[in-house]
């Protein structure tokens, strides 16, 4: 909105009371009048716009004073041809600042004139109109970290919320760069959700602000915007038991995991992310395989030697297919670590075949010797103790890990006493592992947090705390995107 000089009729009036805005006329030599001219009347809070008085052509020695009785805004300086006003806090709405400027003459004439100010604020908001992800960086009440992500070449959403009084038509939306994404004209109102249409792009950024119609283009919000090619993610699920053991008839033997998939989506788009899901037969029945050979109902799986042998007689069932990441359902799984060395009574570490160990609660052993041990901390395969051993362990004894799920290839997932939601969600966060490489991560909101027991499944930019290891993961820029001409 660009200003042109405020000019105002001459007056021989001027307040003398700001709070009760009673005028009384002033005897004295005629008034004479003054130009006011503000680049912009609408002020964001916390910013500055300055005003300026001036004589007319052929009048000179002006004095000016500048006085203001509204508490949502403050001059910087009482006195003189140019008045710099802050914005303090929003305003009651469209020009609703009264500024008053007096001139007094070398003559000793005094005229008033009044400029209207807006004190006004932009947010850009979460909207259910978005197609993809909003994260408020888990400071909702300051909206200057807030982060949306949208597809490549697609459309998206942010709500604008405008407060005091301007409206939409007010601004100028754009992206810093207009390749990344491009903004449709704003609404003319005060809450309107603005469209963004993001240009072709394997991952790019960019902020969209929102800029004053000023000369200043003073900015009054920003906030960062991603765009990504969309991961696409085949999973193709198998429901196993072996019909020799009755102990691995499956709790869920009638569920359609495929059918999962629109829910699942609902999460994952925040990230850019898609998960296709197909059942391994086409009936969504029961694939018959003859793993359990020790008849205990449960399929034994060797962590640190590629699953050992109940697996594979599992994998092999399952044919490879390049294009799915494969997910088999089991009823009971017993995942197990066997020590390397021995473990003496009073020892703070053990060490376990292969290459590594996780964080874990966990029985050690077996029979009267048995023991619960916390593994709080690892180098590779040696996983140092919360507190001392109570009993002597031999080589080959085992450490069994409480997992209900592993990202192996096939990734293998057990229904154990879950309810059947969990095992749905299990299934798509051991997927994230495989094919978004995607960490165990400390959030119960989390699509990936490393217990069942999420409460919500979302993906984050705001970085999420590793459970396996030190650091953070910020999940959207962890994703692997594929280029666009792949894509093609």
């Amino acid at each position: 909105m660009s200003e042109k000089p405020i000019l105002l009729g001459s007056s021989t009036t001027t307040p003398i009371d700001n709070k009760r805005r009673k005028e009384v006329t002033l005897p004295g030599p005629k008034s004479k009048d003054f130009v006011l001219t503000a680049r912009c009347r609408i002020i964001n809070v916390g910013k500055r716009i300055g005003i300026t008085a001036s004589d007319l052509p052929g009048e000179s020695g002006g004095i000016y004073s500048w006085s203001t009785s509204s508490p949502h805004i403050r001059l910087a300086n009482g006195t003189g041809p140019t008045v710099a006003v802050e914005g303090l806090s929003v305003g009651t709405g469209r020009d609703s600042e009264t500024i008053v400027c007096t001139r007094r003459g070398n003559d000793g004439s005094i005229t008033t004139k009044t400029v209207l100010i807006t004190v006004a604020r932009v947010t850009f908001v979460a909207t259910t109109a978005q197609n993809f992800g909003f994260d408020d960086f888990d400071t909702p009440q300051d909206h200057t970290d807030n982060h949306v992500s949208i597809g490549s070449g697609a459309e998206t959403f942010v709500g604008v919320k405008i407060e005091g009084g301007a409206v939409g038509t007010d601004f100028t939306f754009t992206c810093d760069d207009i390749a990344v994404c491009t903004v449709a004209n704003p609404a003319g109102s005060e809450n309107f959700d603005l469209s963004i249409r993001a240009g072709r792009w394997q991952k790019a950024a960019t902020p969209l602000r929102a800029k004053i119609n000023c000369p200043s283009s003073d900015i009054f919000a920003s906030i960062s915007l991603h765009v990504y090619n969309e991961a696409v993610v085949k999973v193709l699920i198998a429901k196993v038991a072996d019909s020799r053991s009755a102990k691995t008839t499956l709790k869920y033997g009638t569920a359609d995991y495929a059918g999962h998939q629109s829910t699942a989506n609902v999460k994952l788009k925040e990230a850019v992310v898609r998960y296709t899901l197909k059942n391994f037969e086409t009936t969504n029945a029961v694939t018959n395989v003859a793993f359990d050979n020790d008849n205990n109902g449960v399929l034994s799986f060797d962590i640190n030697a590629g699953g050992g042998a109940e697996f594979e007689m599992i994998k092999s069932a399952v044919p490879v297919d390049t294009d799915w990441q494969r997910v088999v359902i089991v009823r009971k799984m017993r995942s197990f670590y066997y020590l390397a060395r021995p473990a003496r009574k009073g020892d703070t570490s053990v060490e376990v075949r292969g290459l590594n160990v996780f964080f874990a609660e966990m029985p050690l052993g077996k029979g009267l010797t048995q023991e619960k041990v916390e593994v709080v901390s690892n180098v590779g395969p040696i996983g140092q103790l919360a507190s001392p051993l109570m009993f002597d362990h031999a080589v080959g004894e085992i450490l069994e890990f409480p997992a209900a799920g592993w990202s192996s290839d096939p990734i293998i997932i057990a229904e154990g006493d879950d309810t059947l939601d969990v095992a749905k969600w299990t299934i798509l966060h051991e997927v994230g592992h495989t094919a978004l490489d995607l960490k165990d991560i400390v959030d119960p909101t989390d699509f990936m947090h490393f217990e069942q027991s999420n409460t919500d499944y979302r993906l984050r930019y705001c970085p999420r705390k590793n459970n396996y290891g030190p650091g953070k993961e910020n999940q959207w820029e962890t994703i692997p995107r594929e280029p666009i001409e792949k894509k093609r």
